[in-house]
């Protein structure tokens, strides 16, 4: 009977690093979508404001701002 339940304690900690490795993998690719997905969203509000350059300025300005903030709070 110990004998029994030392192999399955061993199947389940094989399960489990398994799992975890599938876990890796998709939080992995979760961060991957979500930088991709907020470079859209950067291109798509440059490319809308092609026709008015002003309005282009003024949204890389704040595009700025906030990689200028971002980087401020990473030094604290």
């Amino acid at each position: 009977m110990y004998e029994r339940e030392k192999q399955e304690n061993e199947r389940l900690k094989a399960q489990v690093a398994q799992l975890e490795a599938k876990l890796k993998v998709k939080e992995q690719a979760c961060a991957e979508l979500e930088e991709r997905f907020s470079r859209l969203k950067i291109a798509k509000a440059l490319k809308a404001s092609d026709a008015d350059v002003h309005e282009a300025k003024i949204k890389v300005n704040r595009i700025v701002r906030e990689i200028d903030r971002c980087i401020a709070l990473l030094n604290k």
